[in-house]
């Protein structure tokens, strides 16, 4: 039932505009399914989330999504017969009306796709039409896969968002890895997922946010890497970060993800290891214009 909201739930939020008119939606208490809540929610709406694992949902309404403390709601892709016309989603995908925010709180982001129904695996949040995304007191993954995937990899950032500021608090955030049940044959390594893209401004505070790691192969040199270690290329751990805008950083790590790991068969079962770089933003006020937080690279 809609109810006004309490000061002290806004004081969780990390909010200190008492004035804010807003409603409470419970799930399931109001609606079992959490998409259901979404829509019937106005603006400014606080939708509560009592743990429960929930498909698919697409936010169009600037509101706040909060799980339970004692008990974390996980939002995940669609699993093996789940899925609409249209095949796999992201867990959460913004579609806003252009303006204002959308803050989630106390939720894990992330999950996995069935490799026997899906061929294509998803960040764990997309989209935008919202001037802001609020991250606090949560932990976004990009979903792995589960079973075969039947596909070649490619690895999927934790977040990939077009939204002006990007707010990350007390947080985790972490890429995705190329994951295949092919043999890899090609010289040229996939690397992983970056941790965030996004277009506008990010600022992290007190929070971990770092790429995937790469694809570890194993070759037969003789036919696929004639040259060695040489001749491998690619392989790199995603970056951190990745924003056209500012980087605000505070009491935060960002880094990128190990590279991938090479095994030679016929060199003594020799074993390159790609290092990852760690290009962090030292002082806590500096802004970083434009460029590429923690990025895995060869050494």
């Amino acid at each position: 039932m809609r109810a006004p909201i309490a000061c002290c739930v806004l004081v969780l939020l990390g909010l200190t505009a008492a004035s804010i008119e807003a409603g409470q939606i419970h799930v399931p208490g109001d609606y079992v399914v959490l998409q259901d809540a979404i829509d019937a929610a106005l603006p400014g709406d606080v939708i509560l989330i009592d743990g429960g694992s929930h498909p698919p949902v697409v936010i169009d309404t600037p509101v706040y999504l909060v799980g339970y403390a004692s008990n974390r709601p996980l939002l995940r892709p669609y699993l093996a017969g789940e899925a609409p016309p249209g095949g796999q989603q992201p867990p959460v995908h913004l579609s806003g009306p252009g303006l204002e925010g959308v803050t989630l709180s106390g939720i894990d982001i992330g999950g996995a796709t069935d490799g026997g129904w899906f061929f294509d695996n998803v960040p764990a949040i997309t989209g935008g039409g919202f001037d802001e995304l609020r991250l606090l007191h949560c932990d976004v993954r990009a979903p792995g896969w589960d079973g075969a995937t039947g596909t070649e990899p490619v690895a999927r950032p934790a977040l990939d968002v077009d939204v002006s500021y990007l707010l990350v608090e007390d947080s985790t955030v972490v890429g995705g890895v190329a994951v295949t049940d092919f043999f890899w044959a090609d010289p040229d390594v996939p690397g992983g997922g970056a941790g965030i893209r996004c277009t506008g401004d990010v600022a992290v505070f007190d929070s971990t946010v770092r790429g995937g790691p790469g694809l570890d192969v194993t070759f037969d040199d003789g036919l696929f890497a004639p040259d060695g270690c040489d001749g491998v290329t690619g392989g790199r751990g995603g970056p951190g970060i990745v924003t056209s805008g500012k980087l605000y950083r505070g009491r935060s790590t960002i880094q990128g993800g190990p590279g991938a790991d090479i095994d030679l068969e016929h060199q003594n079962n020799h074993k390159q290891i790609i290092d990852q770089i760690h290009v962090e933003v030292a002082d806590p006020g500096l802004m970083v214009l434009g460029r590429i937080v923690g990025v895995g690279e060869f050494p």
